[in-house]
């Protein structure tokens, strides 16, 4: 297919919605946090992809949201890749790239197929409470 939001994405079916002021768009989508040492601290999320994690010298990483700064001690929780959000079909979605301590969306974890990261795709809503680790 190709273009801004429209390539496939394996397991997930889009459904369709309204434009509304209640649907994101990649000029009104962002990540704003919530608590931690970060508490405040907003980014937008107009890339079509969008890689959150933390950075890593060692292996030349650095994510496009890095939530470096935002772990509250040691062991570091946040994964150097943890999760993806992407545009695609007009949707925003979250997918956990396979990290060690797992993503929640709205208190209930993306669940990991056994030996088979990423998790399937969830479509995001404007208020939905995303957590790291």
């Amino acid at each position: 297919m190709g273009g801004f939001g429209q390539d496939p994405i394996p397991g997930y079916e889009p459904t369709s919605r309204a434009a509304s002021p209640a649907t994101l768009t990649p000029d009104t989508a962002s990540l704003r946090l919530l608590n931690g040492p970060g508490a405040g601290r907003e980014f937008p999320l107009k890339a079509l992809c969008t890689l959150v994690g933390r950075s890593d010298s060692t292996a030349a990483l650095s994510p496009d949201i890095d939530l470096t700064d935002c772990e509250l001690g040691a062991p570091l929780k946040i994964s150097r890749r943890h999760a993806e959000l992407k545009w695609a079909d007009g949707a925003l979605l979250l997918t956990d790239v396979g990290s060690a301590n797992g993503t929640w969306h709205n208190e209930r974890r993306l669940a990991l197929p056994v030996g088979k990261p990423p998790s399937l795709p969830i479509p995001l809503a404007p208020g939905d409470h995303i957590r790291f680790a």
